[in-house]
């Protein structure tokens, strides 16, 4: 992993030898600039005409980007570090680094097995047998071997995840605690803790809610592993999250 180095530091494209070390430095930018995926879509719309063409980067394209699933095109990463705050005349050497992590280095092994996977288990304790009850199923899915977030195969539970956010590294919603993004969907809880209180107020300026209690992830959507999220993210469940979650240590 390359050393992306302090936030008063440039980042520096030219020390980046593979995709992953080309896709940190990606994502170092848009941290640095403190933004969301939605605040990239939304800074590269205010961007200037480029070619006769109004910028705009879809949602999934920056997904593409910024996990290292595909080359971004030229194009693209353009308008990204732009958006990122990266002087116009740096860009030359970031697209010189994209030609040689992309179009030089070899491919990933597309055999290679995931971090973790979903299997469908039996519950027979007590407690695991409420917790189907409360979905209306006698069986529910749980995460097992391999497991980032323990290193064991102690099940984890899948939780729904219901809004874009930040993960943190420790349970807080400090920026500098920032850690990387968590998408809405199902994704492998560990535990609850409680920590700083925490009161989200959404892009339209109201309050959603406020809570102390705060779950750590398996990993996120970059693959940053146990890391925290507040619990006011979560889909409406039939218990709180304390009562589906052991509290972690």
């Amino acid at each position: 992993m390359q050393d992306v180095g302090e936030e008063s530091e440039p980042l520096d494209p030219d020390r980046s030898t593979t995709r992953d070390e080309f896709t940190e430095l990606l994502n170092a930018a848009r941290n640095r600039a403190g933004l969301s995926y939605a605040g990239v879509e939304r800074a590269a719309k205010r961007l200037p005409p480029r070619s006769g063409h109004q910028p705009s980067l879809a949602r999934s394209t920056l997904s593409d980007m910024l996990t290292g699933k595909r080359a971004p095109n030229k194009t693209n990463l353009e308008i990204y570090l732009l958006v990122c705050g990266i002087a116009e005349e740096d860009l030359p050497r970031w697209m010189e680094a994209r030609k040689r992590v992309w179009e030089t280095a070899p491919k990933p092994d597309p055999k290679a097995p995931p971090k973790y996977r979903f299997r469908t288990v039996l519950i027979t304790s007590a407690s695991a047998l409420a917790l189907g009850a409360a979905a209306g199923a006698t069986a529910v899915l749980l995460l097992t071997t391999p497991d980032p977030a323990r290193g064991t195969g102690e099940p984890l539970v899948p939780l729904q995840v219901a809004t874009y956010n930040w993960t943190h590294w420790t349970p807080d919603p400090l920026a500098e605690t920032r850690a990387g993004e968590i998408w809405p969907g199902t994704h492998a809880v560990a535990c609850w803790t409680t920590g700083v209180r925490y009161t989200w107020i959404d892009e339209a300026g109201t309050t959603r809610g406020t809570s102390d209690t705060w779950l750590r992830l398996a990993t996120d959507y970059y693959g940053n592993r146990n890391v925290y999220i507040s619990d006011l993210m979560l889909a409406p469940t039939p218990k709180p999250a304390q009562s589906l979650l052991p509290k972690c240590p």
